[in-house]
């Protein structure tokens, strides 16, 4: 069976040949009317697999989301059971446990900054979009739609060398287990 670029292409030929040349469309009549029902069948059966190739991705993505959705479940899960694990190994003092399988340990977090009030915090850790003094703005315009960008960094390296928490922020450091 032919395929529908070669049926497209010998129609074109014969068309191509009544037009140019000028011959008489009618001995080529019954070529073309065969042409033309094999390219309709070529086409529909193109069709099926478009709307084949559709039904199948739709399915897929149905599929994809009830897995995503299934993995986020079973993710809650793992993560709700660590924080049980974690919270009773606190409550009887034990950061490491080793078994056969197995190596717990209880460690903490490197500290991380919390900005409790901006507007407390120094000019000098703030950056981003405009450095202004906030308060003064805020009396002019109201209040600022974002909150301007706090160098968390900085802050950190500063609490580091000092051990002080800069106005407006606050230094947190968790603890996590770790499961291997």
């Amino acid at each position: 069976m032919m395929r529908l670029y070669e049926i497209t292409a010998a129609m074109e030929r014969i068309l191509e040949l009544v037009e140019n040349e000028g011959e008489d469309a009618q001995p080529w009549q019954p070529a073309l009317d065969e042409l033309e029902g094999l390219w309709e069948h070529k086409a529909e059966s193109i069709c099926k697999v478009i709307r084949m190739l559709e039904a199948s991705s739709g399915a897929k993505e149905a599929e994809a989301k009830r897995l995503q959705t299934s993995a986020n479940a079973d993710q809650h899960a793992a993560d709700r059971l660590k924080a049980y694990l974690q919270q009773n190994m606190e409550s009887i003092q034990q950061d490491t446990l080793n078994t056969p399988l197995f190596k717990l340990r209880i460690q903490n977090t490197p500290p991380r900054v919390e900005v409790s009030d901006w507007k407390e915090v120094p000019l000098k850790y703030v950056s981003g979009i405009v450095r202004l003094p906030w308060l003064q703005l805020e009396k002019i315009l109201g209040t600022p739609e974002c909150e301007p960008q706090i160098d968390r960094k900085v802050i950190l390296e500063h609490y580091k060398t000092t051990g002080e928490a800069i106005s407006g922020t606050q230094i947190v450091q968790g603890k996590k287990l770790y499961i291997r």
